[in-house]
């Protein structure tokens, strides 16, 4: 009997050496690539039941709870290996995969053995020098990664000071806001749809944020009872802020905005009447444009006690909140 295995000639198999010859072949080599192994670390292979695991919630991902309501069973035949770091202490950090861990967890029990990759941290190293190590792991693994959040990206940075997130975290605190984890974490307000207060930021700085979140807050916490502020609320009066300071609070336009923030403004139906069909990352200057054309009319109808005036197409242009086609 002939033992040899006989390959079918509509056999598709390529060996690897052969496809590394085809790829030289048409791209020529890659002499950039090297390989490196990042603090000296090398991973183990292991089984290790679910409830023995750690997360480290200074850099890891917050759960997604309408994911896990989406999960209906667990594919044993797919589950990968988590990725886990067992620190001095004989901890077992999760670095990758702590949703796995979780859909075990709910599948199968607390006892069920989960496949690892563990790297051992080195027996001098504090726990602090351990997050610093396992967050720059963890960005580097789930940076590429479409469902992983820029506050994701953010939180693992911060723990080795990367100076992008530390900057991205600094911004939120001198707002007085907070979103999963990330800026004034002790006293500010949560903030809802943060990227749209970050472009404020960028765009007019910490003085006119600053005015917009603590002047937001007050109504949103005491008027609204919430216990947070929308982002795109904060773009537009950062807008305002920036328009009274730059006309002058002491005209009578700027008297007369800073008058109808004080008396009129609060009392209207915050935010829906402001940011409604207003998405985009421009929508601050929609809010802006509303806020002052209601302020036009309370004018026009001399609803002030004060001498005040309209402010026209031409002001709002000049200061960057004219029609969005000539907003850079």
């Amino acid at each position: 009997m002939n033992d040899v295995l006989t390959i079918s000639e509509t056999d598709e198999s390529l060996s690897l050496l052969d496809l590394i010859k085809q790829i030289e072949s048409e791209h020529g080599t890659f002499d950039n690539i090297t390989s490196t192994i990042v603090n000296d670390y090398e991973p183990v292979f292991k089984y290790v039941s679910v409830y023995s695991l750690f997360v480290d919630k200074k850099y890891q991902r917050y759960i997604n709870k309408n994911f896990l309501k989406k999960v209906k069973s667990l594919d044993l035949s797919l589950l990968q290996p988590l990725v886990v770091f067992e620190r001095p202490s004989g901890k077992k950090m999760i670095n990758d995969g702590q949703h796995k861990a979780v859909i075990s967890y709910f599948s199968q029990g607390k006892d069920y053995e989960v496949p690892c990759m563990i790297y051992t941290h080195k027996a001098h190293h504090d726990s602090k020098k351990c997050r610093a190590i396992e967050a720059e792991i963890f960005k580097k693994l789930n940076v590429t990664r479409k469902n992983v959040s820029q506050l994701d990206t953010v939180r693992a940075g911060l723990q080795y000071d990367e100076p992008s997130a530390i900057e991205f975290n600094n911004s939120f605190v001198s707002m007085g806001i907070k979103c999963q984890g990330i800026g004034d974490v002790d006293y500010g307000i949560e903030v809802r749809a943060f990227v749209k207060a970050r472009v404020a930021f960028t765009r007019y700085g910490i003085s006119p944020c600053k005015k917009a979140v603590d002047y937001l807050r007050n109504i949103y916490e005491k008027r609204l009872d919430k216990n947070y502020v929308d982002g795109s609320m904060i773009g537009g009066l950062s807008a305002i802020f920036n328009l009274i300071s730059e006309i002058g609070p002491e005209t009578n336009k700027g008297k007369g905005l800073i008058l109808y923030l004080e008396e009129i403004f609060p009392i209207t139906n915050i935010p829906s009447r402001w940011n409604a069909n207003s998405a985009g990352n421009s929508d601050y200057i929609i809010i802006a444009r509303r806020i002052v054309d209601e302020y036009n009319k309370a004018v026009e109808e001399n609803r002030f006690n004060i001498k005040v005036s309209v402010i026209g197409k031409d002001t709002m242009k000049t200061h960057g909140l004219g029609p969005l086609e000539d907003i850079n």
